[in-house]
């Protein structure tokens, strides 16, 4: 029954979204042209240098889709989607709570790392596969592997640049580890796009309190979470991932050879993957914000519950403070009254020393006077 309902809430936060997201879609056209005219420098400077994405998507690509999220919002509250609105929604993504509830730099080393599993996964499935349809390709692979042993550089680098079955193997090894690695960063800057929109209405809150505010929340509730986002995002993320591979596919069309392209198909795929999201861009917004309301008492209760641990943990560190002062008042009064003591003894000793001093003078004085 709760696996129902579910499903129930999740298609219909698909549909509230697809019917608002198309009521709005002709009010958007202008915050949609500006990202257009942001988007279309990172797909061309890719194809010439396709590591200008490291510096393009968080420059450009980032900061356009948050002006837009933004815009969507302003529209949705009677306001106008103007040029100088949008360039400022633009520029307010550099300020530190947005940047850092976006977690680009952790999320590019997961994705990396995921990407790297999974195509480590897929060269052992390629390799049993091409083997057992082709028994020529062990062969080559088994050259491969033994020029590698026996460190035969020259040997191994002719075989790689020759060898039709390894061309083959390099080009669809990086093509997958490339593509997974594009669409699994893509999803996951997706899937933080709520985090800024978390305690909106509440004030500026730094972004790490939206960030452990989202993680124990998901902890509470991820299955339910999830099953809405999922519920709502997969016919997006097909149409996305659709698009990708139109891309790669016809820039394939333009190229002579393709086992040494994988870049270039690469770029071709994020092209395509750039255009389908921007056609769906206003609907991914408009799931953002239903999701936002629907779990927005949620948020603020998990807000709550880290603030009053944070105010336990300060009083309780408090009370310690005040402990450990009280104990150092007490330390600091022991030793200044055996300073006073240790003074107050160096002082009846030199009285008295003085006197038998003075007593042994006039014991002498006593003696050469009766002599």
């Amino acid at each position: 029954m709760k696996d129902k309902n579910q499903l129930k809430s999740s298609s219909t936060l698909f549909g509230l979204a697809l019917k608002t997201s198309k009521n709005l879609f002709p009010k958007v056209l202008s915050p949609l042209f500006f990202t257009l005219a942001l988007w279309i420098p990172v797909a061309a400077i890719g194809f010439v240098w396709p590591l200008s994405l490291l510096f393009t998507f968080p420059l450009l690509f980032a900061p356009s889709s948050f002006a837009f999220l933004l815009s969507v919002n302003a529209l949705n509250m009677g306001q106008e989607a103007t040029p100088s609105s949008y360039f400022l929604f633009f520029m307010r993504f550099f300020s530190r709570d947005v940047f850092g509830s976006y977690r680009l730099l952790r999320n590019f080393f997961l994705s990396l790392l995921l990407s790297l599993f999974l195509s480590f996964l897929f060269g052992i499935l390629y390799v049993k596969g091409a083997s057992f349809a082709d028994a020529s390709f062990m062969e080559s692979f088994d050259t491969f592997l033994e020029y590698q042993k026996t460190s035969n550089l020259e040997a191994l680098q002719k075989l790689m640049e020759t060898d039709l079955h390894l061309l083959r193997f390099r080009f669809y090894l990086s093509v997958f580890f490339l593509s997974s690695f594009c669409l699994i960063y893509l999803h996951l800057f997706l899937r933080s796009g709520i985090i800024p929109l978390i305690l909106r209405g509440s004030g500026s809150f730094p972004y790490r309190v939206r960030l452990a505010v989202y993680s124990l929340a998901l902890r509470q509730k991820g299955v339910r979470y999830n099953a809405h986002y999922y519920g709502a995002m997969l016919p997006l993320y097909l149409f996305i991932m659709a698009f990708f591979v139109l891309g790669e596919y016809v820039s394939s069309l333009f190229l002579e050879d393709v086992l040494s392209q994988s870049i270039v198909i690469l770029m071709g795929g994020v092209s395509g993957a750039l255009l389908g999201l921007l056609l769906v861009l206003p609907f991914y917004d408009e799931v953002l914000y239903g999701l936002a309301g629907r779990y927005e008492v949620l948020f603020n209760k998990t807000s709550l519950l880290i603030s009053e641990e944070a105010l336990h943990q300060f009083a309780t560190m408090k009370s310690e403070a005040d402990n450990q002062m009280k104990m150092a008042e007490k330390n600091i009064e022991r030793v200044k009254k055996l300073m006073e003591e240790a003074s107050k003894g160096n002082e009846d000793k030199s009285s008295s020393s003085k006197e038998e001093k003075q007593s042994e003078k006039n014991e002498g004085s006593d003696d050469e006077h009766n002599s």
